[in-house]
């Protein structure tokens, strides 16, 4: 028999006396489970023993942030849905949650939390499940193949800024951020991706921006998806509001001490500041992202280079995002297709 801690679980190994031959036996949330499903298996009470039915939630959960690979920021995201699950669920043992448990949890979820943050943890929840029925602690999952029923997210509709609202935010952005806030309207950049734009992927001679990588946690990473690496052609304006006295390096956006921005420290003290004075205090900076895509709309770019220059996986997402922003040109295409016919019709 042996024992062997594999990232936060116990695996159990013993001799089966018929096969001849040592097999897994199983593997476990804690130590104590394990030698006692190894003694189990020795004195022949449990031929194939799995974890015992009083597994926790909790432990569960323990289990299975260990044996995920995430950035730090997002694990901290999932291990916050852990605790909220553990808590509204007050630390059930898995193998009696059942299917009252389940609706009774999205009912909380509901009454404290947006439609898009209840479908996030019943994700992490079914994970979790999932794991816990990987490891034989419950042998299906307590609502079956049924449906949850989920409130739906209501995507929020952008109302593109006016030339003049635009006009207010930049004359009252400070003057040491006002490129920011060029850069953020004119190239549709996230948050992360501004906050790590390095001089490096700026280039003014092709009048284009390389987005490569981007700030989390004060710290440079990597970006989340392979669409997220793109090329954003810019405006001459923004050439000119790039173009610098000499030839910099590092970070295009710090600090007044050039450190990377902190960006709760920024919000509160650029961002917040700036749209109360412009008196666009519903603003987010996210919003900047929708102006952008608003503007090419508006220009009858195509919803292919658009979804592109977003950095979108598809551009199914750009038209699910922006659809009520997509001209109608029903009139225009069935004027051409007219012009067209009585042609054909002319010559026949």
């Amino acid at each position: 028999m042996s024992i062997k801690k594999v990232g936060a679980s116990w695996q159990v190994y013993g001799y089966d006396r018929i096969a001849k031959k040592n097999r897994y036996v199983g593997s476990y949330f804690s130590e104590d489970e394990a030698r006692l499903a190894e003694l189990e298996f020795k004195t022949g009470r449990a031929q194939d023993a799995g974890p015992r039915s009083t597994t926790r939630l909790s432990e569960v959960g323990e289990s299975f942030l260990a044996n995920l690979t995430l950035r730090d920021t997002t694990r901290h995201d999932y291990a916050k849905a852990v605790r909220r699950l553990v808590v509204l669920m007050g630390d059930p043992v898995v193998a009696e949650i059942d299917r009252a448990s389940i609706d009774r949890l999205v009912f909380l979820l509901s009454t404290k939390y947006a439609p898009r943050t209840v479908r996030k943890s019943m994700l992490i929840l079914r994970m979790m499940l999932n794991l816990s029925m990987d490891y034989g602690v419950i042998e299906e999952l307590p609502y079956g193949r049924s449906r949850l029923r989920l409130p739906k997210i209501e995507r929020k509709r952008f109302d593109p800024l006016t030339d003049e609202e635009v006009r207010r935010l930049l004359d009252n952005a400070p003057d040491g951020w006002r490129t920011f806030f060029h850069v953020a309207l004119w190239t549709g950049m996230r948050r992360g991706e501004l906050a790590g734009l390095d001089w490096s992927s700026v280039s003014l001679d092709r009048k284009e921006i390389t987005v490569k990588e981007q700030l989390q946690g004060g710290k440079i990473v990597p970006l989340k998806t392979s669409a997220s690496y793109r090329v954003i052609p810019i405006p001459d304006l923004l050439v000119e509001q790039l173009a610098p006295p000499c030839r910099p390096e590092g970070l295009v956006f710090t600090d007044s001490k050039g450190r990377p921005i902190n960006q709760s420290s920024w919000n509160a003290n650029v961002w917040k500041k700036t749209v109360k004075a412009a008196k666009l205090e519903h603003l987010t900076l996210h919003d900047l992202r929708h102006q952008y895509a608003s503007q090419l709309l508006r220009q009858k770019a195509s919803i292919v280079f658009v979804s592109r220059v977003l950095g979108h996986e598809s551009p199914a997402v750009t038209l699910a995002v922006y659809s009520h922003l997509v001209q109608d040109e029903t009139a225009e295409a069935m004027s051409a297709l007219d012009s067209v016919a009585r042609r054909v019709v002319r010559r026949s």
